[in-house]
C-alpha cells in the first residue's frame, strides 16, 4: 500500500496563485496570449541531426480538476450563497476557465467530463447544456440532471423534473423515455459511479426509477426489470454492473446485498446504520456503510457479497464525515458537529494539514482512483483553500467554495 504517499504528502507549495478578485489578476486573464521563447536563428547552414533511437512514449500522467463557485468579494458567501456567482475550473492548481451561473447557483449543475466543463441551466421554460461556454443543446421544460454520460460522443442525460413532472432520459437532448411521474434513483453527488444515476455496463446505459410501489430497472429505453416493493421493507440502492442487478435491502430490521435473486444477509442492524450505498470492485460491488458507535462516533465499513461481514473502514466524530473507497484505497475526511475539518486520512495514514481550519469536504470533493488521490479543502475563514493531488498542494484563493473534484 502506498502509505509514503500520506507522509510525504502536503510538505512543500507546489502552486500559489494570486486571488481571484471581482477582476482576476493580469497573468490568468492573459494565460496563453504570450508564449515565452528564443528569438528564430539562421539555420540556412545547419546541419541535420545524425539519426538516433526513437524516443519512447512519456507515461501518461492524469491531471487534477476542480470546479469551485466564486462569489463577488462583497459577498459573505458562508451566510449567503444564493446570489450572483460564477464556476470556476482548474487543472493541475491553474484557472483555465471562468463561467457564469444563474441564481441561485446549484453545484450539481457543473460537472467536468474528459477534460472538459459542463455546465446547464433553466429558465423554467428551457433546459440548456453548454460544454466549455459553448451550447451543445437545448430542450423545452425544466429538468435537473441527475445523470450524465458520454459515450461514443454522444451526450447521454437524465433528468428530473420538479414536484411530481416524471423524469426523461435523452440522448444528445431528443428523448428517449420519459415518464410523467415517478422518481429517479441515484444522484450526481457520489464520486464512486462517474454517470449518476445513469450508469455503463456492458456497453449498455442503465438506470432505475420508482412510481407507486414498483422499481423500474431501465436499458436505454427498454425495461429491463421489474422489482416490486412487497417483498422487503425499504430499498437503498439499485445498480447494473458486472451483467447483474446488485440491490440494498432491509427486512426486519436487518440489510442484506443481493445479487440478481440471491441475497447475502449483512452482519450489521438496520437500525445502527445510518448510510449504505453501493461501491463497485471490479466485477461485483459491496456495500460502502456507516454506523452509529455512541458518543458521537461513527464507523465505516466495507461488506463485501461474498461473506457479508463488514470490515472496518475508519471511524468518524459526525455524520458529516466522509469516506471515499476506491478498491482496494480509503480516503475518510473527519469532520466535527460544526463542519470543521479535523483530520484527513489515506489508507488510514494522517495527512498533515491544520485542524478545524477547513471546511468538511462533501463527496464531490473527495477523489480515488487506484494509484492517486485528491481532496478539494475550503478554508473556514478568510484564507485560502487547498486543492491536494497526492504529494502536490496547490494554494488557491478566491472567495467561494470547492464544488468537486477529478482525476482524469
Amino acid at each position: 500500500m502506498r502509505k509514503w504517499i500520506g507522509l510525504l504528502c502536503l510538505v512543500s507549495l507546489v502552486s500559489c496563485n494570486e486571488p481571484l478578485l471581482d477582476s482576476l489578476p493580469r497573468f490568468m486573464r492573459e494565460q496563453g496570449r504570450h508564449v515565452r521563447g528564443g528569438e528564430p536563428g539562421d539555420t540556412s547552414s545547419a546541419r541535420p541531426p545524425l539519426p538516433g533511437p526513437e524516443p519512447s512514449a512519456p507515461e501518461y500522467v492524469p491531471s487534477v480538476y476542480a470546479t469551485a463557485l466564486h462569489f463577488r468579494d462583497s459577498v459573505n458567501w458562508r451566510l449567503d450563497s444564493l446570489g450572483a456567482a460564477e464556476v470556476l475550473f482548474f487543472k493541475d492548481g491553474a484557472l483555465v476557465r471562468r463561467q457564469q451561473v444563474s441564481s441561485p447557483p446549484d453545484p450539481e449543475r457543473h460537472r467536468i467530463w474528459n477534460g472538459q466543463l459542463w455546465t446547464d441551466y433553466t429558465d423554467g421554460r428551457e433546459t440548456v447544456l453548454l460544454c466549455d461556454g459553448l451550447e451543445r443543446f437545448r430542450y423545452q421544460g425544466e429538468e435537473l440532471l441527475r445523470g450524465f454520460l458520454i459515450v461514443d460522443g454522444d451526450v447521454h442525460t437524465l433528468g428530473q423534473r420538479p414536484g411530481n413532472g416524471g423524469f426523461c432520459y435523452r440522448i444528445n437532448g431528443e428523448p428517449i423515455f420519459s415518464q410523467d411521474k415517478g422518481s429517479v434513483l441515484g444522484s450526481p453527488s457520489g464520486p464512486a459511479w462517474k454517470g449518476g444515476a445513469l450508469n455503463l455496463d456492458g456497453g449498455e446505459v442503465y438506470y432505475s426509477y420508482k412510481t407507486d410501489h414498483i422499481y423500474y430497472v431501465m436499458k436505454g429505453g427498454m425495461t429491463f426489470r421489474v422489482v416490486p416493493d412487497k417483498t422487503f421493507d425499504a430499498l437503498y440502492d439499485l445498480k447494473v454492473h458486472g451483467g447483474h442487478l446488485w440491490s440494498i435491502q432491509k427486512k426486519a430490521n436487518k440489510l442484506s446485498l443481493v445479487c440478481d435473486d440471491e441475497a447475502r444477509p449483512l452482519d450489521v442492524t438496520a437500525s445502527d446504520a445510518y448510510s449504505c450505498r453501493l461501491v463497485p470492485t471490479g466485477d461485483q460491488v459491496q456495500v460502502l456503510g456507516c454506523s452509529r458507535l455512541g458518543g458521537g462516533w461513527y464507523s465505516f465499513w466495507l461488506a463485501p457479497f461474498d461473506t457479508g461481514t463488514p470490515l472496518s473502514k475508519g471511524t468518524g466524530r459526525s455524520l458529516k464525515s466522509e469516506l471515499c473507497y476506491r478498491d482496494p484505497d480509503t480516503l475518510l475526511a473527519d469532520v466535527n458537529d460544526d463542519g470543521l475539518l479535523l483530520k484527513l486520512q489515506f489508507d488510514s495514514v494522517d495527512l498533515v494539514i491544520p485542524s478545524k481550519v477547513y471546511t468538511g469536504p462533501s463527496a464531490r470533493n473527495l477523489f480515488l482512483t487506484q494509484s492517486h488521490f485528491a481532496a478539494g479543502l475550503s478554508h473556514s475563514g478568510t484564507g485560502p483553500h487547498l486543492l491536494l493531488y497526492d504529494t502536490k498542494k496547490y494554494s488557491l484563493s478566491f472567495n467561494g467554495y470547492f464544488t468537486s473534484v477529478l482525476i482524469e
